[in-house]
């Protein structure tokens, strides 16, 4: 193997389930050497079929959602925005429609349980921005004013000169409303099984709170504010119970000052309030997060709500691990030597990427309950045979 042979490998990322786990959508990217950058497309399919290609372009493609009806994919997408705009399209592929028209793009969208609606984030810039191009290059680069800790981030650049707010699209008309502002970034937004609430983290405002936010729960309009957690650290990715009583969530044992080297666990908490409690506080090994500013998918609910599965980090693999609400007691119900990432769970079925030493990413589906895992993709087959990589012991 030589270096650039890495340039042609293709990864899977951003997997989506339909809701009655028939069909499966993805992100596969490859390396562009001559743009020096990547290119995103999301291929979908039938389960146990093989998958197609559902866009195509130069560009990047990410994000894909079914609406919980079956009939739309929502997705992002930058082909025809310099940032990465909201678009739906049919489920089953064709002509993409644009919701969102933002300065700063949009993040990745979360259906309404009637399909009608997409919830999302987006950075509001504190300024106006010049719209005239040699005006806004050259704004872009203005001296800037530092005035707290967290400032910036990998891959985002400056982050302290905007703010992350939500937002509701309406998909039928295409209006589009912000839900809140002030000086703090919401993000990981979820919306209640009854469409009535929304579950979100928001990050504290301090100036040396670097990283530190909590969740809150507020009405469908952004009104009625709560909020839910004080003392545990860095909460993210909350998901509602079936019923709508209770909402699962990510987070460190307690509040840091710092990033440093924390164990990331799955927590519960009452939606009307209350002591969050931690259900893995007993299971030594921790919940693998996707690096930032990507929200990882959060744990998820058997459909009778006695359990909670997600990726846990196991020596240096990751493994899908369901632990049962009531008492925390874990089973592993996808091991190997293998890092999982981007599960997800709809219709009675798990749908994840996999990638070893070898291959860095395949999709894989199986039964709710781990049997039955079938592969559904051989995209860099080919690379490794040619390769003829070992697998390092």
């Amino acid at each position: 193997m030589r270096p650039e042979d890495l340039l042609r490998f293709r990864t899977i990322g951003d997997v989506a389930l339909s809701p009655d786990g028939s069909r499966v959508a993805f992100t596969v990217s490859a390396i562009d050497p001559v743009a020096d950058d990547y290119r995103t497309r999301i291929w979908a399919g039938r389960i146990g079929e093989e998958p197609r290609e559902l866009t195509s372009g130069p560009k990047k493609d990410a994000a894909p959602r079914f609406s919980p009806d079956g009939k739309w994919l929502a997705f992002l997408s930058d082909r025809d925005h310099e940032k990465p705009q909201l678009y739906v399209m049919p489920a089953s592929g064709g002509d993409a429609r644009r919701l969102t028209d933002l300065p700063l793009g949009a993040m990745p969208a979360s259906w309404s349980p009637d399909s009608s609606r997409l919830l999302f984030a987006a950075r509001v810039p504190n300024a106006s921005m010049p719209t005239e191009p040699e005006a806004k290059k050259r704004w872009e680069q203005r001296v800037r004013h530092v005035t707290r800790a967290q400032y910036k981030a990998d891959g985002q650049g400056y982050t302290f000169d905007a703010r992350s707010h939500l937002f509701v699209a309406d998909v039928a008309s295409a209006a589009v409303r912000q839900l809140t502002d002030g000086d703090a970034d919401e993000r990981a937004e979820a919306w209640s099984p009854d469409r009535r609430r929304i579950a979100f983290v928001r990050n504290r405002t301090g100036k040396t709170d670097y990283n530190q936010s909590d969740l809150f729960v507020a009405n469908a309009d952004g009104s009625n504010l709560k909020q839910l957690t004080h003392d545990v650290g860095r909460p993210t990715s909350p998901t509602w119970s079936p019923d709508g009583k209770t909402i699962a969530f990510y987070a460190l044992d307690e509040p840091m000052a710092t990033l440093g080297d924390p164990m990331v666990r799955t927590w519960v908490v009452s939606a009307d309030g209350g002591a969050a409690r931690c259900v893995t506080k007993d299971f030594d090994h921790h919940v693998t997060l996707l690096p930032p500013p990507t929200t990882t998918p959060g744990p998820s609910w058997s459909a009778d709500g006695a359990t909670l599965t997600a990726c846990y980090a196991v020596r240096g693999d990751v493994h899908v691990v369901r632990a049962r609400v009531a008492d925390g007691k874990t089973e592993t119900l996808g091991g190997g030597e293998r890092q999982v990432t981007y599960l997800t769970s709809a219709g009675g079925r798990l749908a994840y990427a996999a990638g070893d030493p070898r291959d860095p990413a395949e999709l894989f589906t199986s039964d709710v309950d781990g049997k039955g895992e079938q592969r559904l993709t051989h995209l860099n087959d080919a690379l490794v045979a040619e390769l003829a990589a070992p697998i390092p012991v």
